[in-house]
């Protein structure tokens, strides 16, 4: 069970030879201001790095953000911050601070809950193989706050997703992923499939003010542009554990592409969500990580 500590910075083993990080992830739409995308803090423990990254689209145009640091001995007042981005917890649970001070744009952002918190406990705790092995919670939220642009300042109030994991994660060991989360006026659905060189495995949750029920099957069909290569839309079937079967149809209207190592990206779609079986429709964030 998750405990307020949990959204605080966790011990880790020492003398490490895998890869351990540590991770924080808020993500934003709010398509009718025209802005768009996510903060992200990684620290990697075993490499004595911290790697601040903002992934933004304002008003039509891509800003990328990336910055890596020493990680220092401690960050005063649990703000973590790198100078231009920052995050803090307000309130254990619930309430985060998640900032962006750049050169073109800033971005002050209050991220709330609004539905409770769904703890992967130990579906990703794997004692052989250790590639994806880690403690993962994600969260619902409401985003308000205030975009600062060309001398103007624009009121943010959006839905977005918070994400924090702690533990051994080493990418480069997986052939690759989908993952989505599509925000719905009283629900969200987070579906995750995960490919490891001998098997592919499922996960994710279907989230309401009533808590979360998890996914136990995935099945996905993506079309790709005339490339091969770059996902724009998908079609999901997932089966929940209380019996719900969910199809759920991804169109992206805006897309990040990061480069992961060499051949690989991810593709942050940023998509128009329908849930099949009532139109009800959404947005949110697809990602794929492809090439690997």
């Amino acid at each position: 069970m998750l405990k307020p500590e949990d959204e605080f910075i966790h011990p880790f083993p020492r003398d490490l030879k895998e890869t351990w990080k540590e991770n924080w992830y808020f993500n934003f739409i709010d398509r009718e201001k025209g802005i768009w995308g996510f903060n992200h803090l990684s620290l990697v423990r075993n490499k004595g790095k911290a790697r601040f990254t903002a992934a933004h689209v304002v008003q039509g145009q891509p800003r990328i953000y990336s910055n890596v640091i020493e990680i220092p001995g401690s960050f005063p007042g649990n703000l973590l911050t790198d100078g231009v981005v920052a995050i803090k917890c307000l309130e254990p649970l619930q309430t985060y601070q998640a900032d962006y001070r750049g050169k073109d744009h800033e971005l002050l952002l209050r991220v709330e809950g609004r539905f409770p918190i769904y703890d992967y406990e130990h579906d990703l705790q794997d004692e052989k193989d250790i590639s994806l092995s880690m403690a993962h919670y994600e969260q619902s939220c409401r985003v308000t706050g205030i975009l600062k642009l060309k001398g103007k300042e624009i009121p943010v109030d959006c839905l977005g997703q918070r994400d924090h994991s702690w533990g051994f994660r080493e990418e480069s060991k997986l052939k690759g992923w989908n993952w989505l989360v599509g925000q719905f006026d009283d629900c969200a659905v987070n579906i995750m499939i995960t490919r490891k060189a001998e098997e592919t495995i499922p996960g994710g949750f279907i989230s309401s003010s009533r808590g979360g029920v998890r996914i136990v099957s995935v099945e996905v069909k993506t079309e790709y542009e005339a490339d091969g290569l770059n996902p724009l839309a998908s079609t999901y079937t997932a089966q929940a554990e209380d019996g719900r079967t969910l199809r759920i149809q991804s169109k992206k209207f805006s897309q990040i592409r990061l480069p992961v190592q060499k051949g690989a990206f991810v593709y942050e779609n940023f998509a128009e969500f329908t849930l099949l079986e009532t139109g009800q429709k959404g947005s949110g964030v697809e990602e794929h990580l492809l090439g690997q």
